[in-house]
């Protein structure tokens, strides 16, 4: 079993292979502290905790300073260009040694740093392809089809993203907006209630009562949640232009 082989290469001294299978790693990264603050950071963004998710990132890269994917992660989530730019540097000196995810989350950053919309749309169908289960790939495309003005295309994409991961808040949050956008409330206003399910804490400035009220479905929206719509910057999510 997985198990019993696991124990046989900590036997044989084989401590980091060992540890790479048990958790079905795809990183490069031998220390089970960076994985577990990578892996709170993942579940950070999955709930649009995007400053949590920073925290963490970090914190994986001061347990471990050559973690490849947590500095690729925070370059993800940063909106200063210079800041973003340094980081996927300092992962570009890795290049030689990264695994075929990490190679592709690397393409990835660098096409959007320079804007290029072929090799975004290139490494991001790749992802999805390959790693289904991660989110990355979903949104890259998803966010160049917002950018290009193609809503069914976006909207089929957040689709599609949350069949596969159920509690994904940014995809539900995206959707909201996409249906409202496209005159479609009923869609908006129930996307939007099951982002605000899974992310409880976080604003939102497109609220359902919001909603309600360009659709017309009721007049007054309620005003005890007006501090939730003034959202962060340091709490939003990039859409990266091609």
């Amino acid at each position: 079993t997985l198990l019993v082989a696991g124990i046989a290469l900590l036997l044989a001294g084989g401590v980091a292979a060992a540890l790479m299978l048990h958790n079905h790693r795809d990183f490069t990264t031998s220390s089970n502290a960076a994985y577990e603050e990578y892996l709170q950071g993942v579940d950070a963004t999955d709930r649009s905790s995007f400053r949590e998710a920073r925290v963490h990132f970090a914190a994986a890269l001061q347990q471990d300073p050559n973690f490849v994917m947590a500095m690729l992660q925070l370059a993800n989530l940063s909106a200063a260009r210079d800041q973003r730019r340094a980081l996927v540097e300092a992962a570009s000196r890795f290049a030689d040694r990264l695994t075929p995810r990490e190679e592709l989350f690397l393409q990835l950053q660098r096409a959007m740093l320079v804007h290029d919309k072929h090799a975004i749309r290139a490494a991001a169908v790749e992802l999805k392809q390959k790693y289904p289960k991660d989110a990355t790939g979903y949104m890259a495309l998803a966010n160049q089809a917002v950018l290009a003005g193609r809503p069914d295309e976006a909207i089929q994409l957040y689709k599609d993203r949350v069949a596969k991961a159920p509690n994904n808040a940014p995809a539900y949050n995206q959707l909201g907006y996409m249906y409202a956008y496209r005159g479609d409330f009923a869609e908006a206003i129930a996307n939007l209630r099951r982002y605000a399910f899974r992310a409880p804490d976080q604003p939102n400035p497109f609220e359902p009562d919001h909603v309600h009220l360009i659709a017309g479905t009721h007049r007054i929206a309620d005003r005890s949640r007006a501090p939730l719509l003034v959202r962060d910057a340091h709490d939003s999510p990039r859409i990266e232009r091609g």
